[in-house]
C-alpha cells in the first residue's frame, strides 16, 4: 500500500509521513467493515447476512467476513464487553471502536 501512495503523491520527505499515513489508513479499513457489520449483519440471521451482500465485496470474502469475523465468538465477545465497560457509547461509536 505505502509502496502506492509513494507513486500517487510527491513530497520531499515522503517517509516522514508513512507512519501517519498507513494508521489513517487502518482506521478508513476499520470503520468501513464496522459500517458493513451494522448495515449488513448486526441483529440477522447469519444465513440473511450471507444472501446480503455489499456491492463491490466479493463472495468468497464477504462470507470469510461473516463466518469467520463478525460471527465469530471472539467477535461477540469484544462487542459485549466493549458494550458493557462503556455504556454511554452509541451504536456508531461502538462500531467505530
Amino acid at each position: 500500500m505505502w509502496a502506492v501512495v509513494k507513486d500517487k503523491f510527491d513530497s520531499d520527505d515522503m517517509n516522514s509521513h508513512r507512519d501517519h499515513v498507513l494508521g489513517w489508513m487502518k482506521e478508513l479499513w476499520n470503520k468501513w467493515r464496522g459500517q458493513l457489520h451494522e448495515k449488513y449483519v448486526k441483529g440477522k440471521p447469519i444465513q440473511e447476512a450471507l444472501k446480503n451482500m455489499p456491492k463491490g465485496v466479493e463472495k468468497k470474502k464477504w462470507e470469510w467476513l461473516v463466518k469467520e469475523h463478525f460471527t465469530s465468538k471472539d467477535f461477540q465477545a469484544q462487542i459485549q464487553e466493549l458494550v458493557e465497560s462503556e455504556l454511554s457509547l452509541s451504536s456508531i461509536e461502538i462500531v467505530e471502536k
